[in-house]
């Protein structure tokens, strides 16, 4: 008997999809429900926000600017 590369993917191709259609065609357990995700717990972790001092615009002094930077909510302040 002759089988070709082509032939053999041929009749495996078409045993898997029958053998598939057949396993569906007589499973009869029922389909689970969607089961509801798992709260997860409140966040702990709180990233800080900080600029570096060129970024603040004005020319005051430092004082006034971190000012500036605290009442915007800024955490930090890296300077060069």
């Amino acid at each position: 008997m002759d089988l070709s590369r082509r032939s053999f993917l041929a009749a495996s191709a078409t045993t898997l999809a029958g053998s598939a259609v057949a396993a569906a065609a007589t499973t009869t357990a029922p389909i689970p429900a969607p089961t509801a995700r798992p709260t997860s717990p409140a966040r702990t972790w709180n990233p800080k926000k900080a600029v570096k001092i060129g970024m603040v615009a004005g020319k005051g002094s430092l004082t006034e600017k971190f000012q500036i930077l605290r009442d915007c909510g800024f955490d930090g302040v890296e300077i060069p």
